[in-house]
């Protein structure tokens, strides 16, 4: 699906802040990356699952080649959903869902320990579908790309 220029700004700040439901990530290095904003721009169908945020890094030499994705959900306590989100969004935006490396982060302000098992078995799922992590973190992440 190609991603509406509307929906992209690339950063000219050394930090990229991105914060909602009380939830925020730090990205460090960010000047040149480009920042896409899914929900209610990039996948604008309310019925159609999406995460927040999909932040592009651009090759150096060659600024429109994509050499890895960052998928962001930014949520309350629904970890699973959350994951569900980011899984539905890179079935549909990402540049190659197999081999483009990715980062999938999900910010939550709660993290039930009953969702343990499904956060793991979802970790190895990322791993094998996507070539992606999958990191839950609570309240506030910094990351350095």
């Amino acid at each position: 699906m190609k991603i509406n220029d509307n929906c992209k700004e690339i950063s000219n700040n050394k930090i990229l802040k991105l914060n909602e439901n009380k939830s925020t990530l730090y990205v460090d290095n960010a000047k040149g990356i480009v920042k896409i904003k899914v929900d209610g721009c990039a996948i604008n169908d309310n019925n159609i699952l999406k995460c927040d945020y999909l932040l592009h890094i651009l090759d150096e030499s060659d600024n429109k080649k994509v050499i890895k994705e960052i998928f962001i959900e930014l949520k309350g306590k629904n970890i699973p959903h959350a994951i569900e989100q980011i899984k539905n969004t890179i079935e549909i935006l990402s540049t190659d869902k197999k081999k483009c490396p990715k980062l999938s982060f999900v910010i939550a302000t709660k993290v039930k320990p009953s969702f343990t098992s499904i956060i793991q078995k979802n970790k190895i799922f990322f791993k094998k579908n996507y070539n992606s992590s999958l990191n839950i973190e609570t309240k506030e992440h910094r990351i350095a790309v």
